[in-house]
């Protein structure tokens, strides 16, 4: 179903687009004194963002 090369793709985007995810929820909470509502929302979007252009990249 789904190929070996779209696995390894998507393994390998998952860590960074989580890390920085919680690095913007870290920054935008704590230096920016956001909502926390406000933040993770944005953290979540920002790290599925992060993780489908990964997985375009290395699927490369």
């Amino acid at each position: 179903m789904i190929s070996e090369n779209t696995k390894n793709a998507l393994s390998k985007s998952v860590v960074p687009a989580v890390g920085i995810a919680a690095a913007y929820y870290l920054v935008m909470c704590s230096v920016f004194g956001m909502d926390k509502g406000v933040c993770i929302v944005g953290a979540v979007s920002f790290g599925i963002a992060v993780f489908v252009g990964l997985s375009l990249l290395y699927r490369r």
